[in-house]
């Protein structure tokens, strides 16, 4: 029995694979065979093969290469360089296929955090039109929540068609606008009961939290409804003012002094929501 040792790793100098037996004729033939075999028929080729990816088609381009190349070293008589060739095929098929294995369950695991996403973000958006019915908004709660399912839809179309990162992007933006939206429609109270805070400052960080609500909100409102140019002036001095009083909260924190630090953080908060109404989309608050 010929038994075959192929170093698939470790430390050799300038990238040659060490033979542990000796370099025979009949040894490389067989092995040869072997190698054949992999490459026509073995699970990690084909899977190489599938990939769509263009660092997929490049690494079977290479490894096909060094494929032929051992083929012509055997029968030219330099069994080291078949063996060498041989070598080098198998640790890139080794590493293609790790790359891919990695790929495909990096992808799975994006798209499961996206139906997790998507889940409590149809979950807020049910909670808004149920309380925006309750406080009567109206039409605008409506324009909104079409607004919000319209992410949703574009995220799930983006999804369909394998694009998780486009679809990602477009829950996101749903959700930081659903989540904004309820924040203001609480008033002193969240969805399901009146806020009790245990200290001044979870009062504080719960303000903080629904600043850096609206300030996204804010820059995908701008970016997406392109407000008049006449607008944009106004908008850039109320966002500034927003972030130059939530410096003070910080400072007024900082000190210990929550209770005003919130005060000043729902201040900063007036002004992004003016914000956010000029350049084109009404909130409440």
């Amino acid at each position: 029995m010929c038994v075959f040792l192929i170093s698939l790793g470790g430390n050799v100098a300038h990238g040659e694979v060490k033979n542990r037996v000796p370099v025979t004729k009949e040894r490389t033939r067989q092995k040869l065979n072997y190698f054949k075999n992999m490459m026509t028929k073995g699970v990690a080729v084909q899977r190489i093969a599938r990939g769509q990816s263009e660092a997929a088609k490049a690494a079977l381009r290479a490894i096909m290469k060094l494929y032929s190349g051992a083929f012509a070293a055997f029968a030219a008589g330099d069994f080291v360089s078949a063996n060498h060739q041989m070598n080098e095929a198998i640790r890139r098929i080794s590493k293609a296929s790790r790359t891919l294995d990695y790929k495909k369950s990096h992808a799975a695991l994006l798209k499961k955090n996206f139906t997790e996403r998507r889940a409590s973000v149809e979950a807020l958006l049910k909670a808004y039109d149920r309380v925006s019915k309750e406080k009567k908004q109206g039409n605008k709660s409506l324009v909104q929540s079409r607004q919000i399912k319209g992410y949703i839809d574009k995220a799930d179309a983006f999804i369909s068609n394998g694009k998780v990162d486009s679809g990602t992007k477009e829950l996101e933006k749903a959700y930081t606008l659903v989540s904004a939206l309820t924040a203001q429609l609480r008033q002193g109270e969240t969805l399901v009961r009146v806020l009790h805070f245990e200290t001044p400052k979870d009062e504080y960080l719960y303000e903080l939290d629904r600043n850096d609500s609206l300030i996204s909100v804010l820059q995908m409102v701008v970016e997406e409804k392109k407000p008049n140019p006449a607008y944009r002036a106004k908008i850039k001095e109320l966002k500034i003012k927003a972030h130059d009083i939530r410096k003070k909260a910080a400072m007024l924190a900082k000190e210990g002094a929550y209770h005003d630090a919130m005060l000043a953080v729902e201040d900063s908060t007036r002004n992004l929501i003016r914000a956010v109404r000029m350049a084109g989309l009404f909130i409440p608050g």
